[in-house]
């Protein structure tokens, strides 16, 4: 047996061509020029002494162009609504689905939740969690009328001590902890969800 094998020639590569740089055109002097002028003054507000530096009906005062600043207060969470104090909350309250209900969250928003908490194998203070950090997120007013949603939505799901609690941490600008409960219905919720 003969094995004829013929030899190997390298193939050249073809030579890719130079690249290519646009032609750039020069730009006539009164074109650029045109380009570069600002054809009206910049004004720019000095926050001046307005008794001081300024007129009644003077145009150019700073009181005449601008109008008056809006004082805008940054409004904050409750702290009795921190990430601590809903976690606190989903491991008393284990209905985690019914609490999303009494919040007016979507039913889709639920489903996905449910759904999410199956494929996840999520214990029902996860789900809990998970609901209250959203409901928490699409809340527009994120002071007393969250409380007072959150406060609502416990009583008619007759936890009533623990929605007295939640809102005694925000009247007092605390978290919401275990201490905040009495004792009696903390072991009562401990006994029943083991």
């Amino acid at each position: 047996v003969s094995f004829d094998i013929p030899p190997l020639t390298a193939k050249e590569d073809p030579v890719p061509p130079p690249p290519t740089t646009p032609r750039t055109r020069e730009i006539q002097t009164n074109v650029m020029k045109r380009l570069t002028t600002i054809n009206r003054p910049i004004r720019v507000p000095l926050r001046l002494s307005i008794a001081t530096f300024s007129r009644p009906g003077d145009p150019y005062a700073f009181h005449e162009r601008c109008p008056p600043r809006r004082v805008v207060y940054a409004e904050r969470e409750s702290r009795a609504l921190s990430g601590k104090s809903l976690m606190t909350l989903a491991r008393l309250i284990p209905e985690g689905l019914t609490l999303a209900v009494h919040l007016q969250l979507p039913d889709s928003t639920i489903t996905g939740i449910g759904f999410d908490a199956l494929s996840n194998n999520l214990n029902m203070s996860d789900v809990s969690y998970k609901i209250l950090l959203y409901w928490k997120r699409k809340c527009k007013d994120k002071q007393l009328g969250a409380i007072k949603q959150l406060t609502s939505a416990l009583r008619e799901m007759n936890y009533h001590s623990i929605a007295d609690a939640v809102f005694d941490c925000h009247q007092g600008h605390k978290e919401f902890t275990p201490d905040c409960v009495s004792h009696d219905e903390l072991f009562a919720r401990v006994a029943v969800k083991n």
